[in-house]
This record gives structure tokens, sequence and C-alpha cells, in this order.
């Protein structure tokens, strides 16, 4: 289930004030998802989903997306959590350290 259909109920039935759209922010959030990824995937800017971010936590009571999580979580803001799409990133390259033999 995609997190467009994850925030549309909640399993408790409790919105706590929040939008559909702050609904679907918090599905995001949840799932791992960045600002710029979010405003991606919901085709605003940035600055729309940190408007977004400080309503949602002015509503919840909330000061950081970690205490977001454990929230939506307990009063099951969204329904599953297993089932909602991780963000995919580019894997950044591992600078290695250059390891010379010496000579003997």
């Amino acid at each position: 289930m995609t997190p467009e259909k994850q925030s549309a109920a909640g399993a408790s039935g409790r919105d706590f004030g929040l939008t559909p759209r702050e609904k679907q922010v918090v599905a995001y959030i949840v799932a791992g998802y960045t600002k710029k990824d979010i405003a991606q995937k919901l085709d605003v800017s940035t600055q729309a989903i940190k408007h977004h971010m400080a309503s949602i936590f002015d509503k919840l009571g909330v000061s950081n997306r970690l205490q977001l999580l454990f929230f939506a979580l307990h009063h099951r803001l969204i329904d599953e959590v297993q089932t909602i799409p991780h963000a995919h990133r580019t894997p950044r390259k591992v600078k290695r350290p250059c390891v010379r033999s010496r000579p003997r």
C-alpha cells in the first residue's frame, strides 16, 4: 500500500486535526523519505513540506521526526509501516583509504 493510501484512513479513526495532505506527509516521514523526496513525490516545494511539518509537529505536540514516528505508531495514524515502500536513493561512492604496502 502506498503512503497516499495509508494516509487516507488511519486505524484509530482519529485525525488529531491533520489535513489530508498532512496525513500524506506523515506517511512519507514515517516511511523514511526526506523533505526533498516528499516534495518531489507530492509535486510541491521543499518550503511547502517544511510548512506542513511545522504544522504537523504543532498539532501533534512533537518536536522532531523520531517523536512523530512514535506518535504515529502509538496512535495508529497509519495502518501498517511494513507495507510502505522506502525511499530509494542512489548509493554514494565510499571513499576508501589508500593502502600502500611498504617496500622492505
